[in-house]
Order: structure tokens, then sequence, then C-alpha cells
């Protein structure tokens, strides 16, 4: 199982140090939700969903990540 971050509106996927991929296994692979959670915030990335995904039996489980606060991006 995977877990990856993907941009919402271009459905690339995250691979690190501002570079995104289609490919799935070029992906960074976090090892928790959390790291991945924490990534996002760190790279300040935005328009962001979390996937975990499966390849035998494919499976795709998606939440969204919510954008930080104004507040919390100012301070």
């Amino acid at each position: 199982m995977q877990v990856l971050l993907r941009q919402v509106k271009t459905k690339l996927f995250y691979v690190g140090e501002g570079q995104w991929s289609y490919k799935t296994e070029t992906a960074k692979d976090f090892r928790t939700l959390a790291e991945a959670q924490r990534c996002a915030a760190l790279e300040k990335l935005e328009g962001i969903e979390l996937v975990m995904l499966n390849k035998h039996p494919h499976w795709e489980a998606v939440w969204p990540l919510k954008e930080p606060s104004a507040s919390r991006r100012s301070g």
C-alpha cells in the first residue's frame, strides 16, 4: 500500500522538492498519513489530497487536506 500526496486539479503526485509526476511509481511514498500531512504543511502545498493506494487488489481511498487558515499562514 502507498500513502501519497496528489494535486486535486492536475491529479499529479508529489515526488519531492517541488516536483510532480503522473506515475505513482515515482511519487514519494510516505510511511503514514500523518507524515504526508506534515510534509504538505512544511512544503506549504495547496490544493492537495491524501491518497492511500493499493495495487492488488486495486483500491484507492482519498481525503482532501484542509488549506491552512490565513492566520496560521502568516504567523
